[in-house]
């Protein structure tokens, strides 16, 4: 068996992947149906019995490996759910917030028993990292919301419980030397440095970029950055540590001293950046398969991508199962898989003689690791980019140097000789790269939803049959010729599917329990109508429109706390085209508002029926509305959603109805 590694690294992923779906019972139908897809996946690798036999020992293991974490670690760390404990533990990361909270990653023991990372948000303390909280809380587990997978996100990052109900907190301040603290410190310095030279986005682009932390940009700014297809950019990543690791080596290589003082020197500067970048998993993954790489040298050993990538997976996962669930984990190894392993064997026969040779081999590896990527977006985001290869050729070069600018400030202390220059320019390619940014934005092709239920089964589907076309012909045109017959197959499906649904209206009722909002999308047009108003409405909004890519919307009405809804509105759709905004009679106006990029009207919206496009909405006295579409009348509250035809009474907060000119209709949830 060649490359032992990948086979029983690609074995066990598989382990973990598909115990993190199902439970005990329904293990054993799933192991044996995943054991017959080896057996033909072996048939067509030619593979010998033993080595199938080790990769089916392989997978159950990776099985039971997050079976047995599920059992003795996460139970016994949330049965203490909902109880009253008493925790100790250090500090291990610091996020301040501007109405004087904060939040804080502990890691420690609850009742001086079970050891457990824990999340406190609360007031502000006066301590820093490293230092001891002790506290007496009520601990309770993460949820899922519709703008965000809470449980999600922090248990797949090992944080099981929160609190923010801390009580009788006693701060032990750690005054022994740290050399996580004494860079997390500096690392906080140069922050500041940065915020005070460049106090605007430019300036948060370079800190997005350097540090991860996208705290400054607002929702419209990482819309347009990740629509570009630049979003990974700003978050630290291994591209970052790839380029540091080079230039350090390439540095050096001018000293005269031994392979293996040239590799510790370079491990030493990738310790130093994980820890000053916050240890994001997707760094610790680079950091663990540069090491092999680096290290390969010294013991005249020949690297390989995939196999360095199953040992870090292997190494990572194994004390922490549940990061198969990280989605920037994951993301990160499938985008090191496309770039490292998959572009190179589309391209591997691609001729590089000429310029024009050169870019199409560099659009063609930019496809590859979109590919790649691809199938995890329709999971994780309600969007993605189609622009990506080529705004990664184009743009990517200027987040570069965005990266050293901040970089040199980084590295000189923040001295103002150095760090003022560097940020003045690393400022002016943040302005070009948010401008690019804004302006494909607002390009509608650019970009394409993923909230369509459709899109998941057909991206299996395609995957699988890409994935049968390499194992099976083993030659880069002939799966990039399958890449490309996806792509056709894909748009032609989009094209399809809306034209199968023409005649059906679409009624989205978000929110929470106390603010609501109505989207009603039919035929490519929508209207909006806000029942509660306030802040959070505009989130709930956008997240539906950018999920199943509305971008004309015919109007905005507005019942209740008009101005805050206004303002929101105004900055979650600025990408939007939008015709009309309706306020209530009494709402003042400024001369020339805009609002949306609309002058706002008045109207009234109570007992008066307004025709909108092909349907009707009438709006009642108790704030409720109905929507009437032929034969179809959906009525819609802050509290509920029912139509026609059904006695059902539904209450979730994110529900959709579907429904038909004549009196068909369906209706599921959101989350």
């Amino acid at each position: 068996m060649k490359r032992k590694m990948v086979y029983i690294g690609l074995s066990y992923i598989f382990g973990l992947f598909f115990a993190s779906f199902f439970n005990f019972k329904g293990q054993i139908l799933i192991i044996s149906g995943i054991i017959l897809a080896f057996v033909f996946i072996c048939y067509i690798l030619r593979m010998k019995a033993v080595h199938f036999i080790i990769c089916a020992v392989v997978f159950i293991s990776g099985f039971e490996i997050y079976n047995l974490y599920n059992t003795r670690v996460y139970r016994n760390i949330v049965n203490y759910n909902g109880q009253d404990v008493f925790y100790s533990g250090t500090v291990s990361d610091i996020k301040n917030y501007s109405n004087d909270k904060s939040l804080y990653k502990l890691s420690g023991k609850i009742n001086s028993h079970t050891k457990a990372d824990i999340i406190y948000y609360g007031d502000t303390l006066d301590c820093s990292y490293q230092d001891r909280l002790e506290f007496s809380c009520v601990m309770s587990q993460f949820e899922n919301t519709f703008l965000f997978a809470q449980k999600d996100y922090y248990e797949s990052s090992g944080f099981f419980l929160q609190t923010d109900k801390a009580n009788d907190i006693t701060i032990k301040e750690n005054h022994g030397f740290s050399l996580r603290r004494t860079i997390l410190d500096y690392r906080d310095k140069i922050n500041n440095k940065i915020s005070c030279i460049l106090p605007d986005e430019n300036g948060a682009v370079v800190t997005a970029m350097l540090f991860g932390d996208k705290s400054g940009l607002g929702n419209d700014v990482k819309t347009s950055l990740y629509r570009c297809g630049i979003g990974h950019a700003m978050a630290v990543s291994g591209m970052h540590l790839v380029l540091v690791t080079s230039v350090i080596a390439a540095l050096i290589k001018k000293i005269r001293i031994s392979g293996c003082c040239k590799f510790i020197l370079i491990e030493i500067s990738i310790i130093l950046f994980v820890i000053f970048t916050g240890m994001s998993i997707s760094v610790i993954r680079a950091a663990i398969m540069l090491t092999l790489i680096y290290g390969a040298a010294i013991f005249n050993r020949q690297t390989d991508t995939l196999n360095s990538l199953c040992i870090a997976f292997f190494v990572l996962t194994l004390p922490a199962p549940y990061l198969i669930k990280n989605s920037s984990f994951i993301l990160s190894v499938a985008g090191t898989f496309g770039i490292g392993v998959f572009a190179p064997f589309v391209t591997k026969d691609m001729e590089e003689d000429t310029f024009l040779r050169r870019l199409k081999k560099k659009l063609a590896i930019m496809l590859c690791v979109s590919v790649a990527v691809f199938p995890l977006s329709v999971a994780y985001f309600d969007e993605t980019s189609l622009i990506a290869p080529l705004s990664n050729i184009l743009v990517i070069p200027v987040c570069v140097f965005v990266l050293f600018c901040g970089f040199a400030v980084a590295i000189t202390g923040g001295t103002e000789i150095i760090a003022y220059p560097a940020l003045m320019a690393g400022g002016l390619g943040s302005r070009f790269i948010l401008k690019i940014s804004e302006y494909v934005s607002s390009v509608p092709f650019t970009h394409i939803p993923l909230g369509f239920s459709y899109l998941p089964v057909i991206v299996i589907l395609l995957s699988a049959f890409v994935v049968f076309t390499s194992l099976k012909f083993k030659k880069g045109n002939y799966t990039a010729m399958s890449i490309l017959i996806s792509c056709v197959v894909l748009c032609i499906s989009s094209f399809v599917y809306r034209y199968l649904n023409r005649d059906i209206i679409s009624v989205y009722r978000t929110g929470t329990q106390k603010v609501a909002s109505v989207i009603i999308e039919h035929n490519g047009n929508s209207d909006i109508i806000d029942l509660t108003g306030g802040g959070k409405s505009a989130e709930y909004t956008s997240k539906i429109l950018n999920r199943y890519g509305i971008h004309d919307i015919n109007s905005i009405t507005f019942i209740k706390n008009q101005y805050q809804s206004m303002s929101e509105y105004n900055m979650q759709l600025s990408f939007n085209n939008i015709k009309h905004v309706y306020v209530p009679y009494n709402t003042y106006i400024y001369d020339n508002l805009k609002v949306c990029g609309c002058i706002p009207e008045f109207t009234y919206t109570e007992n008066l029926q307004y025709k909108y496009n092909d349907y009707s909405v009438v709006f009642e006295n108790d704030g409720s509305l109905t929507i009437i579409y032929g034969k179809s009348q959906i009525k819609c509250s802050v509290d509920q959603i029912t139509f026609s035809g059904c006695e059902n009474i539904y209450t979730d907060t994110n529900t959709a109805v579907i429904a038909d000119s004549r009196g068909n209709a369906d209706i599921y949830s959101l989350e």
